[in-house]
C-alpha cells in the first residue's frame, strides 16, 4: 500500500477552494498537515472542514521550520512563483505549482532548472488541469485513433464576461490586473488553459503571429483581447475578457476525413 502524502497548502486565495476539495476528495492518499497564509484569517474557512486539523501558519519560512509535510501545493501570485518554488524545491518538497509556471521567461526557467535537479527523487508538477478535462482527453483519443481524419487545423475561443468570471469579485486594486505580478493580462491568466489543449492535439509551438489589446477592462494593465496564430501547427487563440454580453468558451478542430 502506498504511504500517505503529507500536504501543505501555501495561498488560501480563491483557487485553493477547488485544490483543498480534491485533496479531501483523495484522503487514502493524501491529508493537509497545513496551511499557509500571510492573511491568517483566509485559512480559518479551510480549517474547519479538514480532519484531522492542520497546523495554521502565517509565512513558508515558519512552515519550513516545522517540516511536518512531505509536499506543497502553491497558489500565490505569479510573480512570486519561483522564490516559493525554488525554496520548497531545495527543502526536498514536491512541489505542485499553478499555473502558469511564472510571470516571465527567465524565472519559468530558473525553476525548472531547479526541478530537474531533484527529479526523480522528488516531483515537481504545474497545476494546469486542462490536460485532464474528459473533452481534452477524449479529443486526443480520436484524433490518435484517427477516428475525425487528418486533423490540419485548431481554434480555441476564449471569452471571458467581466461580469460572470472570478473578475467580478476583483477590485481595481487586486493583484489579478497588475501586469507586473501577473506577467500580462488575461493571456497569462486563463488563456493557458485553452492553449495547453492545443499543443497536446497540434503538437508544440514552434512560432506564433499575434496581436494583443488593451480593450474595455480599464483595470487591467495587461492586454484584454489576444489573437494569436501559430504558424507550424496551424492553431488559433482568440481570448477577450470584457465587460458586455456572456462568456464563450470553445474549441473547434478542423480535420480531412
Amino acid at each position: 500500500m502506498a504511504s500517505m502524502i503529507r500536504v501543505a497548502v501555501l495561498g488560501c486565495g480563491m483557487i485553493s477552494t477547488q485544490h483543498v476539495n480534491a485533496f479531501r476528495l483523495s484522503k487514502h492518499r493524501a491529508t493537509i498537515t497545513a496551511l499557509i497564509d500571510e492573511n491568517i484569517s483566509k485559512t480559518r474557512a479551510f480549517e474547519e472542514a479538514i480532519d484531522p486539523k492542520p497546523k495554521i501558519f502565517s509565512s513558508l519560512d515558519e512552515a519550513l521550520r516545522w517540516n511536518e509535510f512531505d509536499a506543497i501545493d502553491i497558489m500565490l501570485p505569479h510573480d512570486v512563483h519561483e522564490t516559493a518554488a525554488v525554496r520548497c524545491l531545495r527543502a526536498g518538497k514536491h512541489v505542485l505549482l499553478e499555473k502558469p509556471l511564472a510571470h516571465n521567461v527567465d524565472a519559468a526557467r530558473r525553476i525548472l532548472d531547479e526541478a530537474s535537479r531533484i527529479q526523480p527523487r522528488r516531483v515537481f508538477m504545474v497545476g494546469e488541469n486542462a490536460s485532464y478535462w474528459p473533452e481534452v482527453v477524449k479529443a486526443e483519443e480520436l484524433i490518435s485513433d484517427g477516428c475525425i481524419g487528418d486533423v490540419h487545423m485548431a481554434k480555441a475561443h476564449y471569452w471571458e464576461s467581466e461580469a460572470q468570471s472570478p473578475f467580478a469579485m476583483f477590485d481595481a486594486d487586486n493583484w489579478r490586473y497588475k501586469v507586473e505580478r501577473v506577467g500580462g493580462g488575461i493571456l497569462m491568466d486563463g488563456c493557458s488553459h485553452w492553449i495547453r489543449p492545443l499543443r497536446i492535439w497540434m503538437g508544440e509551438i514552434d512560432e506564433v503571429v499575434g496581436i494583443t489589446s488593451r480593450d474595455s477592462i480599464k483595470s487591467m494593465e495587461g492586454e484584454s483581447l489576444v489573437r494569436a496564430f501559430s504558424v507550424c501547427v496551424q492553431a488559433t487563440v482568440f481570448s477577450h475578457l470584457w465587460n458586455k454580453g456572456s462568456s464563450e468558451r470553445r474549441i473547434e478542430l478542423f480535420a480531412f476525413y
